[in-house]
């Protein structure tokens, strides 16, 4: 199912759960961890962001019939100009994201920072503010990773 992708500004977002399924075809990046009501542990959520273009649609394991090309919305990367340029970032994206987590906001500030001015990238737009609110409240300790949004 998908989650609150109005939030992070992405078209779709998809759980831990079906990243499992797609990765195969799709290319994804893991945005954020949710809580979820009645779970201890946050569930991590991606953002799908093309298909492959080395993907077959007729190998999508999930899929009863037979899947084809969609004719008039481009999937694969090389047809996604965001997406392509996105694509060289996914990496440091990955790595500023770990350290957000590890609770190290200027590192993590600098290289969100660094693939906004770049792309424009919504989700790391996202969590400059996040940063930013951190560095000035930090979360506990023992944090994990959850954003819980201070009720004022």
């Amino acid at each position: 199912g998908s989650c609150m992708s109005p939030q992070y500004g992405v078209k779709v977002c998809i759980s831990e759960f079906t990243n499992q399924e797609v990765t195969s075809h799709f290319i994804t990046r893991e945005i954020d961890t949710v809580a979820v009501k009645g779970k201890v542990d946050g569930i991590r959520v991606f953002e799908l962001i093309a298909a492959r273009d080395d993907c077959s649609w007729d190998s999508l394991a999930f899929r009863t019939e037979a899947a084809k090309e969609h004719p008039t919305f481009a999937t694969r990367i090389s047809a996604l100009p965001n997406a392509k340029k996105l694509e060289p970032f996914l990496g440091q994206f990955d790595t500023a994201l770990n350290n957000y987590r590890a609770q190290k906001f200027d590192e993590a500030l600098a290289s969100f920072q660094e693939i906004v001015d770049a792309v424009q990238d919504p989700v790391s737009k996202l969590f400059i503010e996040r940063c930013q609110e951190f560095k000035l409240d930090p979360p506990e300790a023992n944090w994990d990773g959850v954003y819980r949004p201070k009720s004022k």
